[in-house]
């Protein structure tokens, strides 16, 4: 699960990252870190998540569709190429493109 889908399902749940973060056992500033993707997510805190979700009627079909909407929207990458700059030749840069 990736954290723009706990984002998601969490507002879906109609839970404050507090709220969940309660739920989950874990503090405030984890869930945000999380949905944020500044870290990554662990396997327990994953099961638990995902049952709060579950208790919520967020079950394993709207999460599954919910990746294959972030996955879709994901596929489409675009790599600009070197540009020189000056004496100074900068390294291609990839940006995603979201339709």
């Amino acid at each position: 699960m990736n954290h723009e889908v706990i984002k998601h399902a969490r507002q879906l749940a109609n839970l404050t990252q507090r709220e969940l973060a309660l739920k989950v056992g874990v503090d405030t500033s984890y869930i945000s870190k999380l949905e944020n993707g500044t870290i990554p997510l662990q396997p327990a805190i994953e099961r638990k998540i995902l049952e709060v979700f579950d208790g919520a009627g967020i079950g394993e079909q709207e999460i599954t569709s919910l990746k294959n909407v972030f996955v879709a929207r994901n596929i489409k990458t675009v790599q600009k190429g070197s540009v020189t700059n000056g004496n100074r030749k900068t390294e291609p840069t990839i940006y995603k493109s979201f339709y």
